[in-house]
């Protein structure tokens, strides 16, 4: 912020020689001269920046000391300013630049969604511009209390939302909500039992009559803690179970990729088009139709013009690059099998119920166009889930 307004105010960066420095410093606090990046030169002069009006007054400081002072460098705005004394039309010019960016900052000219994780963000954005909240809207005509109240309404899935607008660009930060897992009230006796057959490795029993011990197989549905006690000569109690049960688990999972279709590069030169986007309009910088024939694959790529600070001009410069391919011939060997493989891994992330995996074991076979898979894995996780009592 300081080097800003020394930049408005000017400054300049002297050489002072003189054969004494120490009371020159003195001067220069009685005198209330400011400076500052005070170094010595190899030739044992001194070097120091300070403000333009700081400059005016320091030569009658040095003429008092039998020194000299020289200007090594000037810079700021009204040096920058003085160039243009008589080059009215340059700075009415410049002078229209600075008014036009003042203007076009009161506008929202992007918008950066943060923290979505399973919503679609184009469904978010069609309900943002629906409150207001678009590309081109004025930054005073968005009240963000409001577009928070109305989206978390609309949105059962979103718990919090704030929009902070940063010069021209709006960020709107979202958080979804955590969707627990079912469970029933503590006045609901329940059992615990395996959510899929184990080894037990531990059993932390806070409630409830255990049933099983470490080392102890189980299988899927099998009731792990009891939530009826039983004692001699009373009636059977009925609690809540509660329990942690750590097992080792197994997973075996196939799954089946038909044959697929190579695409490879033709070897064509590609075609690039360009255009500028300003204000939400493209402008076409290239000739000819807008529709290439099949057999291009499309490349896109935007950069959004932004001047530091965070603001954003309305003005996006678009690069499209049209590369020509071919079809024929079966998908590589390596890349069918590493698509197998992420699909396997995926449906068993799907499944496991978080916990540590150990070991995955991946075995591929091929039978005529077909390639098969058996995904094997070993798990460490929580089997135990709740299960109501029928009395």
């Amino acid at each position: 912020m300081q080097n800003t307004v020394n930049f408005v105010r000017g400054q300049v960066e002297v050489e002072i020689d003189t054969p004494f420095p120490e009371r020159f410093l003195n001067l220069c606090v009685r005198n209330g001269i400011a400076f500052w990046g005070l170094c010595r030169t190899p030739g044992g002069r001194l070097r120091a920046r300070m403000l333009r009006k700081d400059f005016l007054r320091l030569r009658p400081v040095m003429r008092s000391l039998a020194g000299n002072v020289r200007l090594v460098r000037k810079s700021g705005l009204p040096f920058f300013l003085w160039k243009f004394r008589q080059r009215y039309v340059l700075l009415m010019g410049l002078l229209a630049c600075l008014g036009v960016l003042a203007w076009m900052s009161g506008y929202i000219w992007e918008i950066e969604l943060t923290g979505l994780e399973t919503l679609p963000s184009d469904v978010i954005m069609n309900q943002l511009e629906g409150f207001g909240v678009k590309t081109g809207a004025p930054s005073r005509s968005i009240h963000a209390p409001t577009v928070r109240d109305e989206m978390l309404l609309l949105n059962d899935d979103l718990v919090w939302l704030t929009i902070n607008i940063h010069g021209s660009r709006a960020v709107v930060e979202l958080r979804e909500r955590i969707h627990m897992p079912e469970f029933f009230p503590a006045n609901i006796p329940c059992d615990i039992i395996a959510r899929r057959g184990g080894l037990i490795l531990s059993a932390t029993v806070r409630q409830g009559e255990t049933l099983v011990q470490p080392g102890q197989t189980v299988t899927q549905g099998q009731t792990l803690v009891s939530g009826a006690l039983t004692s001699e000569g009373a009636e059977t109690r009925y609690v809540h179970a509660a329990a942690d049960i750590r097992a080792r688990t197994w997973y075996e999972l196939t799954g089946v990729l038909a044959p697929g279709t190579a695409v490879t590069p033709s070897g064509g030169s590609p075609v690039v088009r360009r255009s500028l986007i300003i204000f939400g309009r493209r402008v076409n910088l290239y000739t000819g139709g807008c529709i290439l024939p099949q057999g291009y694959g499309k490349i896109n790529q935007s950069t959004r013009w932004a001047l530091p600070g965070g603001w954003v001009l309305p003005l996006v410069w678009q690069t499209e690059t049209y590369t020509p391919y071919q079809t024929g011939g079966a998908l590589a060997h390596e890349t069918s099998e590493d698509l197998l493989r992420k699909t396997l891994m995926d449906r068993l992330e799907r499944d496991r119920g978080g916990g540590d995996l150990l070991a995955t074991t991946v075995v591929f076979t091929r039978g005529g166009d077909f390639l098969q898979a058996r995904l094997t894995a070993e798990c460490e996780e929580l089997i135990g889930v709740e299960r109501t009592i029928s009395r």
